[in-house]
């Protein structure tokens, strides 16, 4: 194929580039730069504006300001992509973040003045101006860029002209994504394929069979080709990429496999071998050590804040009823196996739940409270610290669920490839509690699985703040 290598990355091995492609999360090729600018707004607004401020106070020696810009770096980059969505989303999107940022902050503010006697929040003069400032400076920049963005491509003039090569469910998917990006520089002129036009499903025209390609490229009418035939049609695709190989258009082939419902799918190189990652854990590389490491250090401080209040829980549970104060409940985590969870006893004898999952009911005020308000579930804070749970995951379905729902809900079991959690995307999204029917477990199924499709520590955190807020809310 002719496609032209990225500039800055053209000295690297290929399997170098896949990489730092893949860690920096962001496309790096020229011909996408709006992609790589905006990536960058966020980190730029918020770091950009502490350090103005942290000059300009002459306070750029004291280690916490390093510390403040390394969990910003960490929660902000890369930027989420608000060119495609409406003005009114992004700025919804960005004052859901800053009210999460604003609690990490306050919290974390506390923490800092415990251990290293920082100035509050609210007593620290650049942190005052900052939190009004970084949030203008960053709206400012997001629609900046969007003004930005037309008047550069209409001045540049660089609009490509794109063909596609198969008119199937592949093909008519990317030019639909082509032809609705408004800040695209590609124009779509339409399909070459041997079916008939009858049998193509969308608005673009059909140019031709697949044997005029080469002539219509070659009479300079486009200068890039999708190739989006199904893997099955192998002599098809070498014979096209053959006729188009004394030609100057760039050809990019899309796989018919990428229809599948992709988890986390990216591309990479093996060797001198391209592959296609289609079920991927999102914990695999670096962003597991990261969610560990959160893990252990929020779990941590959580149970310590916690501790007094799951004493008295304890004494209370064995002075109402005698009995284990704590039960122990068998689950599926993490690759599938087998893991103890820890709960408080919400019920006075008996087992706490039968095989399917399905809970007692509490038998005294004690239980109905704790089963009320979630309580019972504070020693798996235990089970975050070992390594069993994560603070934020799928739940943790009983063994018999699992074994009954494998077999009949799609992607049932792709949940096992991270952690399950104490509460998740699906719990915040109002599909919690018992498995009332096959379409609870099916949304509950849908919603972890776009959890592990758009994970970040942003996402992350923005759970636990629903969680709380959610947990604060609810009715007694």
């Amino acid at each position: 194929m002719s496609a032209t290598p990225d500039p800055a990355m053209s000295d690297l091995p290929a399997y170098r580039t896949a990489v730092l492609r893949r860690m920096l999360g962001m496309s790096l090729s020229w011909r996408h730069p709006f992609s790589s600018a905006e990536a960058l707004l966020d980190p730029g607004a918020l770091i950009g504006t502490l350090w103005i401020l942290v000059l300009n106070a002459g306070l750029q020696h004291e280690f916490h300001w390093w510390l403040l810009t390394g969990v910003l770096l960490a929660l902000t980059y890369p930027s989420p992509a608000y060119l495609r969505v409406p003005v009114t989303a992004m700025l919804r999107s960005q004052l859901s973040g800053w009210l999460v940022l604003a609690v990490i902050l306050g919290c974390g503010s506390v923490v800092m003045h415990a251990l290293i006697d920082t100035p509050h929040l609210l007593e620290s003069p650049v942190l005052l101006e900052w939190v009004w400032l970084a949030p203008l400076c960053q709206v400012g920049l997001h629609l900046g860029l969007r003004c930005l963005v037309p008047v550069i491509a209409d001045k540049h003039g660089n609009t490509r002209i794109a063909i596609i090569a198969g008119a199937g469910e592949v093909g008519a998917r990317l030019a639909t994504q082509l032809t609705n990006n408004p800040y695209g520089a590609t124009q779509v002129s339409g399909f070459f394929d041997d079916r008939n036009g009858e049998r193509i499903d969308h608005a673009l025209p059909l140019l031709g069979p697949l044997s005029d390609l080469p002539a219509y490229i070659a009479a300079g009418k486009a200068n890039i080709v999708y190739i989006t035939l199904p893997l099955a049609a192998q002599s098809r695709i070498g014979n096209l990429l053959e006729s188009l190989r004394n030609t100057d258009v760039e050809v990019y082939y899309v796989p018919d496999a990428l229809v599948a419902d992709l988890l986390r799918g990216w591309c990479d190189v093996v060797g001198d071998a391209p592959v296609v990652a289609m079920l991927e854990s999102p914990f695999s590389s670096l962003a597991g050590v990261i969610k560990r490491v959160i893990d252990v250090c929020l779990g941590t401080l959580l149970f310590l804040l916690s501790l007094p209040l799951l004493l008295v829980l304890c004494t209370a549970v064995k002075l109402c009823s005698r009995g284990p104060v704590f039960v122990h409940h068998h689950r599926y985590g993490l690759d599938g196996k087998v893991i103890v969870v820890y709960a408080l006893r919400a019920t006075c004898d008996g087992p706490q739940e039968n095989e399917l999952g399905d809970k007692a009911p509490p038998s005294n005020a004690l239980g109905r409270f704790l089963r009320k308000s979630q309580l019972e579930k504070l020693p798996r804070l235990i089970n975050v610290i070992q390594g069993r749970l994560s603070l934020v995951g799928p739940r943790a379905h009983a063994k018999t669920h699992n074994e009954i729902y494998r077999r009949i809900v799609k992607g049932h079991l792709i949940r096992h490839q991270v952690r399950c959690g104490i509460t998740g995307w699906a719990q915040i999204n109002g599909v919690r509690g018992g498995e009332k029917s096959l379409d609870h477990m099916k949304a509950r199924v849908s919603h972890d699985l776009e959890y592990l499709r758009h994970w970040s520590l942003r996402l992350d955190l923005q759970i636990m703040v629903r969680a709380l807020a959610n947990l604060f809310a609810r009715r007694p």
